[in-house]
């Protein structure tokens, strides 16, 4: 019996393990963790994290309040929003500098994201003796 019981407890936490949602970074989104990398990474997002920073400290001086840490998520939430939409309306430098950044490291992976795959296709087309594929890669 105590086997037994054993074995059920196993499959329990096994079956748990398995339908736990995971997070598994695949080749084909791969290029995304990486533009997330170099926009972490770059000096515009220190800039505007510092802007950021410095916008919510004012926010919470405005509002007669010591520390962002003792405050609710809903109330952390509500600064966060206010200096977002402040800074949307009135967009910095440093956000339109991020802007740029970002959008050249996503071009830049995407394009070299589909290199990859095109290259991909055309090594399973050779592989498979396929020669009468498309050339230009356009297909699925």
């Amino acid at each position: 019996a105590a086997g037994a019981r054993d074995l059920m407890e196993a499959a329990k936490r096994r079956s748990t393990e398995l339908t736990k949602p995971r997070v598994v970074a695949t080749h084909s989104d791969a290029w995304l963790d990486t533009c997330y990398q170099r926009a972490a990474g770059s000096g515009e997002w220190k800039s505007l994290s510092s802007t950021m920073y410095h916008a919510v400290q004012a926010e919470l001086t405005r509002r007669h309040i010591d520390h962002f840490s003792n405050l609710s998520p809903a109330e952390q939430a509500s600064i966060v929003e206010t200096v977002y939409s402040n800074m949307m309306a009135t967009p910095s430098k440093e956000l339109l500098e991020f802007e740029l950044t970002l959008g050249h490291t996503v071009d830049s992976e995407l394009a070299g994201e589909l290199r990859r795959s095109r290259a991909e296709k055309r090594t399973a087309r050779t592989i498979l003796g396929d020669t009468n594929g498309p050339d230009d890669d356009s297909g699925p």
